[in-house]
């Protein structure tokens, strides 16, 4: 199903996501989704799901890792860098000037809730994310629904016992493939 777009339609795509994707990867992927797959049906919802996987497991940021792979998926390689790019440059003309005038804004009382804001804008963001997300693994059928639950809520917990998240993902490393594998197995 994958389509066409020109070298500045993934640019302006990917910054315009990279514009509006404040709480990070997350919300990143539901835009690049909501972009990609709904409104220009250039990939399908299962090309998506499998570029999610390898997107929040090979390190570096998600987003910018989804940007790569929509970008491969449209137009190549050079549609990889380009759509790479394009999700960079808003941070970068964003973050550097906020950066300063949040170093400087407890020196500002009126300045003093910026941060307190920014927080919150980026949890909700977050949040809405994986709303969407856990919606998406609700619509799945038998093994993905329930591995997906049950594997999520495994994560969940070792958190949430306080865990080192560096080994939390090193098992989600080694254990996601075999289950993987197990959920591949035709159902009965």
């Amino acid at each position: 199903m994958s389509g066409k777009m020109s070298l500045w339609e993934i640019f302006i795509t990917s910054a315009k996501i990279g514009l509006l994707s404040y709480g990070g990867g997350n919300t990143t992927i539901v835009l690049f989704h909501r972009e990609y797959v709904e409104n220009r049906k250039l990939i399908t919802d299962e090309e998506f799901a499998h570029m999610i996987g390898p997107s929040i497991f090979v390190p570096g940021p998600s987003g910018l890792n989804i940007a790569y792979a929509t970008g491969l998926e449209t137009h190549g390689l050079l549609g990889a860098i380009v759509s790479m790019l394009g999700i960079l440059l808003p941070s970068l003309i964003i973050i550097i000037p906020l950066w300063i005038l949040l170093k400087e804004s407890s020196k500002i009382p009126a300045l003093s809730g910026l941060r307190l804001g920014l927080k919150v804008v980026g949890g909700t963001m977050a949040l809405y994310a994986a709303f969407v997300i856990f919606e998406k693994i609700l619509a799945e059928k038998g093994k993905v629904k329930w591995a997906s639950l049950v594997y999520g809520s495994i994560i969940l917990c070792m958190l949430g016992l306080g865990m080192n998240i560096i080994l939390v993902v090193v098992l989600s490393i080694i254990t996601a493939p075999l289950l993987g594998i197990f959920i591949d197995t035709p159902e009965q």
